[in-house]
């Protein structure tokens, strides 16, 4: 299946995969490269834009997007994931099912444990644009003003003494 570069839903944000034949690609759409072809999932139950995706397993997969969309695919549908903030939302990262971070406006760090989300606000209410951590205790954040945020043992802070400017994502 090819992408009409001209055709709306061409607009392609986030991608992540578990392996070669694994990918997710999300956007306007979501896509998924088998190894083979691509192929575009419908769903009613996910709309708007998603900006960023994250993949544990061919059948665990997060999308995050506008308007505090969270969706996750189970290997046969994608589902909303309810949460109590409208806030759109740029990216999502995780150490386990159960330890999954999203970023979004306002500031906004929500993680979910596995039974429940929790919600902070960054120092400044910047817009988080990407997180990424090395496993539970260690995540990092980088916001559109250019701060750069650390979460060490579940406490966040401002990473102080850097000259970087505005980073948009972190890999």
């Amino acid at each position: 299946m090819g992408i009409d570069r001209d055709d709306e839903l061409s607009r392609l944000y986030g991608v992540c995969g578990t392996s070669a034949n694994d990918v997710w690609v999300v956007g306007q759409r979501i896509l998924h490269w088998d190894g083979e072809q691509i192929e575009s999932h419908q769903t009613t139950e996910v709309y708007g834009t998603l900006q960023g995706v994250f993949a544990f397993a061919p059948d665990d997969v997060w999308a995050v997007g506008r308007h505090g969309m969270v969706a996750r695919f189970d290997g046969e549908n994608w589902r909303r994931v309810e949460i109590p903030h409208q806030h759109g939302l740029n990216a999502i990262w995780g150490s386990s099912p159960a330890d999954v971070w999203v970023v979004g406006d306002g500031g906004m760090l929500g993680h979910w444990n596995g039974q429940q989300w929790t919600f902070e606000f960054s120092p400044g209410e910047s817009i988080i644009m990407d997180v990424w951590g090395s496993g539970p205790d260690e995540v990092w954040a980088v916001c559109l003003n250019g701060q750069i945020l650390r979460c060490v043992g579940g406490r966040w802070m401002v990473v102080e003494g850097h000259d970087w400017q505005a980073p948009e994502q972190v890999c």
